[in-house]
Formats: structure tokens, sequence, C-alpha cells
């Protein structure tokens, strides 16, 4: 399955798992803040 919207951006790790994000450009920016938040809820404990 291909990207179907105009604006997407994928999300990868080195072993090039991962998803793409699909949608305008400010619901985009809205996923990755939310995620970005998410991630430092969970695992700002373990970065010093």
């Amino acid at each position: 399955m291909g990207v179907t919207s105009g604006h997407a951006l994928g999300l990868f790790n080195a072993n090039g798992d991962g998803t793409v994000l699909e949608g305008e450009p400010g619901e985009i920016l809205n996923y990755v803040d939310l995620l970005h938040a998410y991630v430092h809820r969970e695992l700002g404990g373990l970065v010093g």
C-alpha cells in the first residue's frame, strides 16, 4: 500500500521497521508532538 495523501512522514528504525504518517501538515505535527511528550514521560527517567 502506498502513500495516498499529499503529505507524509516516515518513522523507521535502523532495521527498516516503522510506519508512515499521512495527513495534513498540522495533523502530522500534532501527532509527532504527542509522541514526543509520551516518550519524555515514559523514558525520561532512563536518560540522565
